[in-house]
């Protein structure tokens, strides 16, 4: 595998124990295990690794926050005897339905795998919706979900998954390897982002991608929730910061609504949940969604050497 280095991260950082892979997934059996994941960037890694595509419980153009389960994937879910996911706490929502199957599936949660880092997150700051909806986004207390975005994250999964999949294959071991070899080499690097760039965003999912990459936090997030902040107050709160930004990341696809409203900022369109890539290849998604938000903050703040032109 790649050896990227890990991170210490702040005070916030969860404490995390490592788990024995292969004695908690030996159970399984390599030829008839129902494999399941919750989400795409966990079922891209997997279909890159094992060359198998997942059944997956979230839809890939569907926002875990909105996400109902489906009658056709909780029928699923009790046939399946490897699941992996990112954790109660990561995924709260799917919480009470996996843990009910606590006797009938083995699972893998990204929230205890050794090395993988999670933030919490950062609390209200700039505007925030008035709107009374009880998002996971301004709690203190909860953790950020967006993990995906950290390429040391990526890495950590990946490794974990190499080492399961070769406790159920040992003859396929070689190949999960270079696999994910081959996947990590997907991702570009974007060592020589800007990281003196000014910026708002729509929604607070960066946090992930902009920590690891050296960037510093937004000067503005408009909304807690991705699919509001294009009231009153978000276009007033935006209008007095306008001289102070280099970029608006809008999420949500409202890009086009925050452009017509004629500010003179760049609007640059992002997808941290990769809700717009339905139509790519399940090995190939998550390296396009994180390759996709680097090239948004190349196009906001530019890189270094340009920067210092």
């Amino acid at each position: 595998m790649i050896a990227l280095p890990t991170r210490l991260a702040d005070s916030k950082r969860v404490n995390r124990i490592a788990i024995a892979l292969g004695a908690s997934l030996s159970v399984v059996s390599a030829a008839n295990a129902e494999l399941m994941t919750s989400i795409s960037p966990l079922n891209s890694i997997v279909a890159a690794i094992r060359g198998e595509v997942a059944s997956q419980i979230v839809p890939s153009n569907v926002s875990p926050h909105d996400f109902q389960l489906r009658p056709s994937a909780a029928r699923q879910l009790q046939k399946a005897e490897l699941l992996i996911w990112g954790g109660a706490q990561l995924e709260p929502d799917l919480a009470p339905v996996i843990e009910n199957l606590a006797r009938v599936v083995t699972k893998l949660e990204v929230q205890l795998i050794d090395g993988v880092t999670l933030y919490h997150y950062r609390g209200k700051f700039g505007h925030t919706d008035d709107h009374g909806h009880d998002h996971h986004h301004g709690d203190d207390e909860a953790l950020d979900a967006h993990y995906w975005l950290d390429l040391g994250n990526i890495n950590q999964i990946a490794t974990a998954l190499v080492a399961a999949f070769s406790a159920q294959a040992p003859e396929q071991a070689a190949n999960y390897r270079a696999n994910a070899d081959a996947f990590m080499a997907k991702f570009e690097s974007f060592d020589q982002l800007n990281p003196s760039m000014r910026y708002a965003v729509s929604h607070d999912a960066l946090q992930y991608f902009e920590r690891s990459n050296g960037l510093s936090e937004p000067l503005l997030v408009i909304s807690q929730d991705a699919e509001l902040g294009l009231g009153a107050s978000a276009v007033a709160e935006l209008s007095a910061h306008v001289d102070e930004l280099d970029c608006l990341l809008a999420e949500g696809g409202r890009g086009a609504d925050w452009t017509a409203l004629g500010l003179a900022l760049p609007v640059i369109e992002i997808d941290p949940a990769g809700l717009s890539l339905d139509g790519v290849e399940m090995p190939d998604f998550l390296p396009t969604l994180y390759n996709q938000i680097g090239r948004a903050f190349e196009r906001c703040g530019g890189e270094m050497s340009s920067a210092s032109e």
